[in-house]
Order: C-alpha cells, then sequence, then structure tokens
C-alpha cells in the first residue's frame, strides 16, 4: 500500500557516470565508468559483437577494459533478458550506430570499461564540490559519484550520486599503485 508507505521521490538523472577517488585528502583518480555496450556496425550480428566486445582490452593508456568470458553474458539470465528487450534475436544484424546495452548497470562480471583522467581534467564546480564533500563531512578517504556530463567537461551539469567514505579502491585499478607507494611510505615515516 503506497499510501501506507513512506518513500522518496527523486529527478531521474540522466548522463555519464563519474567517480572521483581520494586518497589522504589529495584526488587519486578521476574516471569515467562506461556501461558494458555494443555498437552495431552494419554487417555484424549482435552475439559477435558481444563476443568481441567480452575480448576487448585496454586501447589506450588512459583506458581500463578487462576482458571477460562470453559466458558470463551468455549464461546470465539477467543479462539476457535485458538484451532481448532490445535485441529480440543476437542473430540479428545492428544497423550501423545502434547502441545496445549489455547490461543496465555497471556490472563487474562483464569486466570494466573505464576512462582515467587526470585530476587537473576536473572542471571548477567539480572540484569545488569536491572539497565541500571533504570539508563537510571532514574526510580525506573516499570517493564521490558523480552522474552527469559537466564533471570534467564545462558544458554540463552534474549530480552527486554517493559519497562513499569506505571506497573500494581495487576498483579503481589505475590508482593502486599510488596508493600502495602511498601507504608504505607513511608506515615508514
Amino acid at each position: 500500500d503506497l499510501l501506507a508507505e513512506e518513500f522518496v521521490m527523486e529527478r531521474h538523472v540522466f548522463g555519464e557516470s563519474h567517480r572521483v577517488a581520494l586518497f589522504d585528502g589529495d584526488i587519486i583518480s578521476v574516471q569515467k565508468m562506461f556501461r558494458p555496450q555494443i555498437v552495431g556496425d552494419g554487417k555484424t550480428t549482435a552475439r559477435a559483437l558481444i563476443e568481441a566486445y567480452c575480448k576487448l582490452e585496454a586501447d589506450s593508456a588512459q583506458r581500463v577494459k578487462t576482458s571477460v568470458p562470453p559466458s558470463n553474458v551468455f549464461e546470465n539470465a539477467r543479462v539476457m533478458a535485458y538484451l532481448q528487450e532490445q535485441v529480440a534475436d543476437l542473430s540479428t544484424v545492428l544497423p550501423k550506430g545502434q547502441v545496445v546495452y549489455i547490461h543496465q548497470k555497471l556490472e563487474p562480471t562483464l569486466g570494466r570499461n573505464n576512462l582515467y583522467f587526470p585530476a587537473s581534467q576536473l572542471t571548477p564546480r567539480a572540484r569545488s564540490v569536491v572539497d565541500r564533500i571533504m570539508a563537510e563531512f571532514d574526510i580525506d578517504e573516499c570517493s564521490i559519484d558523480f552522474i552527469g556530463g559537466g564533471v570534467t567537461a564545462e558544458d554540463g551539469d552534474f549530480v552527486v550520486n554517493e559519497v562513499n567514505t569506505g571506497p573500494a579502491f581495487p576498483s579503481n585499478v589505475r590508482p593502486m599503485d599510488e596508493i600502495t607507494a602511498r601507504l608504505v611510505a607513511s608506515v615508514r615515516d
């Protein structure tokens, strides 16, 4: 009974998902996280595009993309149901440019697909929000999740999705070497 329940309704925000990870008060990582997706080329079936996505590795020093076994997609009932909402038959050749999301969220079993930016690429507004969160909550280790395009580009808006005061640093693959070095140095001191 909805009338007897308390609930919060929020405006849905469309946009890119970014995570800013902080350690010892410094931004160590700014990453844009991509939902697993395939893009039609007008020649290849959805199944073949998914298989290629699963094998895909990083294509630049800034990008982290882990390969996964195709069975992570094809044997996952939730993923297959979501795919079938978009593409009735995996033998369908997708039109050029058609985007099909393999899953509706960032699903770790489908591999990570992150693009890393230096902290200097944060917009002044995003940097200001990071500073205010650290000051307001008196924290210097956290990860802050943003949704929207205005985190690394001036031409967009964003909202703070959540602040994780116990950040999952292992998911931030790129900064792990820096974190390890800083932890060892602090123990040595």
